[in-house]
């Protein structure tokens, strides 16, 4: 997914297939890669080991990136690649099911 910006000429960014993964406690935690979906579920000592020195956020913290993503797109159509609004909304569904996951149990 590629998000165009205009500074001082084009600038491109490209938003990689990062992994965010939902804490589930004792469970360990479910996985997802924000753009394939690909899902995993970590038992709780793989999750000790990779989470260590991890930054988390809210899943409300999480909507804000999109919601200004996609506000961006809306203002700048021209600069954005109509595939960055269609993948905004997929993460979103992606990040809502690993969040459930976890809560209910990887």
């Amino acid at each position: 997914m590629t998000l165009w910006l205009l500074s001082s000429g084009c600038a491109k960014i490209e938003l990689k297939d990062l992994e965010v993964c939902g804490d589930a406690g004792s469970l360990g935690a479910s996985c997802v890669r924000m753009l394939s979906g690909k899902e995993r579920d970590l038992d709780k000592a793989t999750w000790d080991k990779e989470r260590f020195g991890q930054l988390c956020m809210t899943s409300d913290a999480f909507a804000e990136i999109k919601k200004a993503i996609l506000k961006f797109c809306e203002s700048q159509p021209k600069r954005c690649e109509k595939e960055v609004v269609k993948e905004a909304d997929e993460i979103e569904k992606k990040l809502d099911r690993a969040s459930r996951k976890a809560r209910h149990g990887a």
